[in-house]
């Protein structure tokens, strides 16, 4: 017979289940809504992640250093660009993060995650699978369109969580769709995602998470020769916010 479990195990257990629940349905219908309704389904999955922030203890709050210009109808295509992935938890956070109508570029193992990696899918996202480089490629292209046809994204530019909350190697690809669609890029910092779910870790601590939208960078000019030099200053600006914590 095994050990009765602690009672943290079953709260925690708990509230990933209600979490799961409530991110089914809530995801399942904005996946439904999207291709007609985009506002309203970008709204629903604001709703359904708050829900689980809720379930959670978590309390998100936004500093945007652009003063909501990213915001509205009618704009030109952004490229939400996130500099430090650290946690699972933002699997609830990522969705929330972005204000207008967007899509996401996951790697092959979101994909896999229960929930929220089967409704990207629905959600319009581009699956990049790293041991495949020209399926990779193709991928990054078809984002581009969409960047050129007026759509927004959403990407890690590390594409993977930091066991040890430093920063991982940087990808060119999100340096590469800004660039060859004119994009203009919203560089986002997370503030204490590993705080609430270490790496490794399962049950979920109660507090904030801050989600920090830098200053816009205009890519207008830029060439493809200038990718190096794009990620270089993305990464600079994340170790420069990232060492103010």
């Amino acid at each position: 017979m095994s050990a009765p479990q602690p009672p943290g195990a079953i709260v925690s257990g708990a509230r990933w289940a209600a979490s799961l629940a409530i991110s089914a349905a809530g995801l399942a219908a904005a996946s439904a809504l999207r291709p007609l309704r985009p506002w309203t389904s970008l709204r629903l999955v604001h709703a359904t992640c708050e829900a689980c922030h809720r379930v959670f203890g978590l309390r998100l709050t936004r500093v945007d250093r652009n003063h909501g210009a990213h915001a509205g109808f009618g704009q030109p295509p952004y490229l939400f660009v996130y500099l430090n992935q650290t946690s699972l938890i933002e699997i609830f956070v990522l969705p929330w993060m972005a204000p207008r109508p967007y899509r996401i570029v996951v790697n092959l193992e979101y994909l896999l995650l229960p929930i929220f990696g089967w409704s990207s899918l629905g959600l319009g996202c581009r699956v990049v699978v790293r041991q495949w480089p020209a399926q990779g490629k193709r991928a990054i292209r078809r984002a581009i369109d969409d960047l050129r046809r007026g759509g927004s994204y959403v990407i890690s530019i590390e594409g993977r969580r930091s066991p040890d909350g430093a920063l991982q190697p940087y990808k060119k690809g999100a340096a590469v769709m800004a660039i060859e669609s004119g994009a203009t890029i919203i560089p986002v910092v997370l503030r204490g995602t590993r705080e609430r779910l270490p790496y490794g870790a399962w049950r979920v601590r109660p507090g904030t998470i801050e989600v920090d939208y830098l200053e816009a960078i205009e890519t207008e000019g830029l060439t493809y020769e200038d990718r190096d030099e794009l990620v270089a200053r993305l990464r600079a600006l994340a170790e420069a916010e990232l060492s103010q914590a």
